[in-house]
């Protein structure tokens, strides 16, 4: 599976990197912010996207509603700090698989490990 990373934090890009890597996935590309994560999304056609919310340009809540509008096979993974039941539900509507907290590794590896497994159906 093919992922793009999305954080403005270079080394929590490592880390998400590193994990996605140690899953056996392709990491596609990074995006520092949603504007370079919607041009980097439509070069590489990623099947999944690893996407925080609060970025400096564009947020990821507005980068993942326009990812999803031009490509909706792809899957956006929201992963943020701020996990609250109104963002969760923004970015659902946007678009998004899922929000997962940026302190619950397992749940971003129960996402992409469920996100593998659909496309492999």
């Amino acid at each position: 599976m093919r992922v793009l990373l999305v954080d403005d934090k270079p080394h929590l890009r490592v880390l998400v990197r590193t994990l996605v890597e140690g899953l056996g996935f392709d990491v596609v590309g990074e995006a520092p912010n949603g504007a370079e994560a919607v041009v980097q999304a439509a070069e590489h056609r990623p099947d999944a996207i690893v996407m925080d919310w609060d970025m400096p340009i564009m947020k990821g809540l507005e980068a993942t509603a326009l990812i999803t509008a031009q490509q909706p096979e792809i899957d956006v993974i929201a992963y943020t700090s701020a996990v609250d039941p109104l963002l969760r539900d923004l970015f659902m509507r946007s678009g998004a698989r899922e929000l997962v907290s940026k302190g619950d590794v397992p749940g971003l590896i129960a996402q992409l490990e469920a996100c593998a497994a659909e496309r492999v159906r």
